[in-house]
């Protein structure tokens, strides 16, 4: 039977710092960080909460993609045999790392981290540790600046907030934080009609007071907002947002902390385990385990590449264009 286990999926963002730019990355250097971070996944390491290097051992790279094992030292108590005290043992648990960057020359590498709970509980801890990696290195050698961001679903973030209005729940807030609204990242990628109609509404946003970088909706004092009449109205720019890695969030009456597209609808694929492991060098089926592995591994990314590309809740992003063209 085939065990399986999650990979959340991110974006690595890059963006040149040299003004002259306009924040645009030209496509030779984008190239030359693909091939960087393919040659260079034993060297990704970051420091845990506990203050600790990880170490990273078990790299497979195929084409434009790879992938590499990461570990930390844990230390955890074990109760010593027929006695009350306690040992402290060294533990070291890992997670997978993957990556595509077949699409690089399009700003667009893509990341599955392996959630494994023993290693860390909060994977955003991993994102962070390996943002600051990449910033750290590929931003000082190719002068560019780099973000990692969680890719979610705005399908599953509309439901979460349908379940609770359901419960009774007054949905008072709807806030866009798209950090780069001025530098068109929302936009690459899209359509000649999409880029004007989703430029048009940012501008109109910006007008309105969302010139740093953060949007609410809100509803009055005494109202709650609709929710299928926001999700009329802002489906477009909510998907995109979630495609492209930038967080929505909702807020209820009653209730401190927001709903966040990146916490309550993370895009999650699973991935069989026997696809990302080495086989020992002595093994006679070495060369026939990769060629498995890279036929069902470039399967698998495609399919995570067709799934992002789709544009969701069609019949709220036409009304999203229509809007915005008036």
């Amino acid at each position: 039977m085939e065990e399986t286990t999650s990979y959340y999926i991110y974006r690595l963002t890059l963006k040149s710092f040299l003004s002259e730019m306009s924040g645009q990355v030209s496509e030779s250097v984008l190239e030359q960080i693909g091939d960087y971070i393919l040659k260079h996944l034993l060297d990704i390491t970051f420091v845990d909460g506990n203050g600790e290097n990880t170490t990273t051992f078990g790299d497979f790279v195929f084409g434009k993609m790879g992938y590499v094992t990461i570990e930390r030292k844990v230390s955890r108590k074990h109760d010593k045999k027929d006695c009350k005290e306690q040992d402290l043992v060294d533990e070291y648990p890992d997670f997978n790392l993957l990556v595509d960057v077949r699409n690089v020359k399009k700003g667009d590498v893509v990341l599955a981290i392996e959630y494994q709970r023993k290693c860390f509980v909060n994977i955003d801890t991993v994102r962070k540790g390996l943002e600051k990696h990449f910033q750290s290195v590929i931003g000082q050698l190719f002068a560019v600046d780099v973000t990692l961001r969680q890719i979610s679903s705005s399908e599953k973030f509309w439901k979460c907030l349908e379940e609770k209005v359901n419960k009774g729940k007054p949905l008072k807030t709807i806030r866009l934080e798209i950090n780069e609204l001025q530098e068109g990242e929302l936009l690459q990628g899209l359509d000649a009609e999409k880029s004007t109609v989703i430029a048009a509404l940012l501008d109109m946003l910006m007008d309105m007071g969302a010139d740093d970088g953060t949007f609410s909706f809100n509803a009055k004092p005494d109202k709650a907002l609709k929710l299928q009449r926001a999700k009329y109205h802002l489906g477009m720019i909510v998907a995109l947002s979630c495609k492209k890695g930038f967080v929505v969030k909702a807020k209820f009456a009653d209730e401190h902390n927001w709903v966040s597209s990146e916490v309550s609808a993370p895009v999650i694929f699973k991935l069989d385990k026997k696809l990302v492991y080495k086989p020992d060098d002595n093994d006679e089926k070495k060369a026939e385990i990769y060629k498995w592995q890279v036929k069902n591994l470039t399967e698998w990314f495609d399919h995570i590449a067709q799934e992002l590309d789709k544009i969701e809740m069609e019949k709220e992003n036409e009304q999203t264009r229509s809007i915005a063209k008036r």
